[in-house]
């Protein structure tokens, strides 16, 4: 037995272990992983990863047709879910479904690692795509995630990640999202997840977000609700007594619950209603539009800030230092 580290850092494999679904009869590589084994081209594992030929080119027999290769048994789900997406066994990408979190957080682990750029880029740019660090890109985003499951909790199984795996520039809007889908209590203790375990957050998480949220809660009327304050005033306004009427309505139907949101005055990125226009006089019209935009701006700007992550730009600069594993155990037989 050959191996790539100083000492062979888990016990033998059994002789037989059961066959995993995915196989390929005319695989040349056969890989066992936890409590599975599975049967796959080298070729194909080698083709976007550099790293994996370099490992490929140490396997003992170079003449074989066939070689046995064992991966760390912690590192069981996430082959498995490299695997299938290799081969496309799931479909998640070529019909559009959307990825749970822990097949988005097995791609990074394996891209990241064993330098398979095109998953690791693909999957980082999808969880940056869902929380973007620019107002415009999050103003285009859908309701949900883009390509990512919205089952409940998937907020807090993502924010792990983001840190692991040098996305930091998602974690401002990561928890500003936290703050618009959850309650107070279910960002203490947790949310309850659809196989009933429960998502919870570290409490380095739990006190930046119940800070951060206080924070938009106060600033919301001096920045992006500014225009509806009751001494708001506009000295070109046509209509003081009607525009002071619709402010009123369009307030009570914000922040008035049940009719709004129960987290509608943390809402700060809230993008312009055109029907909201329609009830004022031209002049309060556009006066509110440009007041909105410019608070919504001032509070994009300072997101990271308020929730205690510094600055946008030093985000950035964490982002860019490179990640290390201490060896790779991968052991030949």
């Amino acid at each position: 037995m050959a191996t790539l580290t100083p000492s062979d850092p888990y016990p033998p494999a059994p002789a037989i272990l059961p066959l995993h679904p995915l196989q390929m009869e005319d695989g040349n590589l056969t890989i066992f992983v936890g409590s599975y084994r599975l049967v796959v081209h080298a070729s194909l594992m080698g083709r976007e990863s550099s790293h994996f030929r370099e490992i490929w080119a140490q396997r003992p027999d170079k003449h074989s047709n066939s070689t046995v290769v064992r991966f760390p048994p912690e590192e069981a789900a996430h082959i498995i879910h490299f695997v299938n997406q290799l081969y496309q066994v799931d479909g998640h990408f070529s019909s559009g479904r959307p990825l749970p979190p822990e097949k988005v957080a097995s791609l990074l682990f394996i891209g990241d690692k064993y330098k398979y750029e095109r998953f690791f880029s693909t999957m980082a740019n999808l969880v940056k795509g869902s929380f973007p660090h620019r107002l415009n890109s999050w103003d285009k985003l859908p309701n949900t995630l883009l390509h990512i499951d919205t089952a409940r909790g998937v907020e807090f199984d993502l924010l792990p990640l983001v840190r692991k795996f040098g996305l930091q520039t998602a974690l401002p809007t990561l928890y500003y999202r936290i703050c618009q889908r959850y309650n107070l209590r279910q960002i203490k203790k947790g949310v309850r997840r659809t196989d009933g375990s429960t998502a919870t957050l570290t409490l380095e998480d739990r006190v930046k977000i119940c800070i951060g949220r206080a924070l938009l809660a106060n600033r919301a009327d001096k920045d992006a609700w500014s225009w509806l304050k009751p001494e708001y005033d506009n000295p070109e306004c046509i209509a003081p007594t009607v525009c002071a009427r619709a402010r009123a309505t369009i307030k009570r139907a914000l922040f008035s619950v049940p009719l709004s949101s129960p987290h509608a005055h943390i809402e700060t990125m809230t993008p312009w209603k055109i029907f909201w226009e329609s009830k004022l006089c031209a002049c309060c019209g556009d006066y509110s539009r440009s007041l909105h935009r410019q608070g919504r701006s001032r509070t994009w700007a300072n997101l990271p800030e308020i929730f205690g992550l510094g600055s946008w730009y030093a985000l950035r600069d964490q982002e860019l230092q490179p990640r290390k594993y201490d060896g790779y155990d991968v052991v030949y037989e």
